[in-house]
């Protein structure tokens, strides 16, 4: 039995018919649970995994993603002729990879309580009863489930960005921002710049190898703004981007700043999602960037740190 599983439309056929398996499964029990279609799947960005047995569709499971770094399991479901062969549990493992690499901290689920198989899953997977998670209502039918996600162990420091490494990955985020915004649209610190005093700059190495950066430019009333924001393409979606972002928060608000800021590209939606994760809020031009339809805005306000 050769098993595949990977990220797929949730607009497929194939999705379509395990979700309306799994509806007509949950309604022969009187479960009184909420049934999140296909469409509604593909409404909140979830990312939907589908195992297949030598090419056919016998399972699934999704990840809705919800601010906070949260993730939560959705939709899973296992064809009744493929039960119990593990695969629910290797579509778990593939959602928690998932979350780890986008930087989330935490897994939730809300589960049925007529579903022991499905509790021993989750337990087996090292997920924990908790008590109602997300906007869910503490009723008799549901029973809730978390897990704590690592994020991965990097060292990420004050440097000078006048290091050969640093201009190499400040030379690749140049390139993939002229790669998808014209050149009147961008607004690229240089390494000089970031040298100065008024910005401190965050290096990130894996056993000494420089793979990211970010920066505080710091400016006048309290505010800080965020820059420079890179991760080499190999080490992308390990949440590494977020762990930056944790730094430069922690500095402005040490220093008393009341406000970060930053000026993004509207092409850019795995930026958004670590920015929208670590509480920041899109917002009307800041600064003096122009009002220009390839920017997009945020803003964070700050309270500041106790000496």
């Amino acid at each position: 039995m050769q098993v595949s599983i990977a990220l797929e439309d949730a607009l497929s056929e194939d999705v379509r018919a395990l979700i309306a398996a799994l509806d007509a499964y949950l309604r022969s029990i009187e479960d009184e649970g909420y049934f999140m279609s296909a469409e509604e799947l593909a409404k909140t960005d979830a990312a939907v995994f589908v195992a297949r047995v030598d090419g056919k569709a016998v399972a699934c499971g999704a990840m809705r993603r919800h601010p906070g770094g949260i993730g939560e399991l959705k939709r899973m479901f296992t064809l009744p002729e493929y039960q119990g062969k593990g695969i629910a549990g290797r579509i778990v493992r593939a959602i928690e990879a998932l979350a780890r690499r986008e930087g989330l901290t935490q897994l939730v689920l809300e589960t049925g309580s007529h579903h022991p198989w499905a509790w021993r899953l989750y337990e087996r997977e090292g997920f924990t009863r908790c008590g109602p998670v997300l906007d869910y209502p503490d009723v008799a039918w549901s029973v809730f489930y978390e897990k704590k996600i690592e994020r991965v162990p990097l060292a990420i420091a004050v440097e000078s960005p006048l290091q050969d490494e640093v201009r190499a990955l400040i030379a690749d985020l140049n390139d993939y921002l002229l790669s998808l915004t014209p050149p009147e649209g961008c607004h690229h610190l240089t390494v000089e710049q970031m040298a100065r005093p008024d910005t401190t700059v965050f290096v990130v190495r894996d056993g000494g190898k420089a793979i990211g950066c970010g920066a505080l430019k710091r400016h006048a009333d309290g505010i800080g703004e965020v820059k420079r924001m890179w991760t080499n393409p190999a080490y992308q979606g390990r949440g590494i981007g977020g762990q930056v972002l944790d730094r430069i928060i922690a500095l402005a608000k040490q220093e008393g700043l009341t406000k970060l800021v930053l000026e993004t590209g509207d092409r850019h939606p795995a930026a958004w999602r670590i920015y929208e994760r670590a509480g920041f809020r899109r917002c009307g031009p800041v600064l003096d960037y122009p009002d220009v339809h390839w920017s997009v805005f945020y803003e964070k306000e700050l309270e500041r740190t106790p000496a």
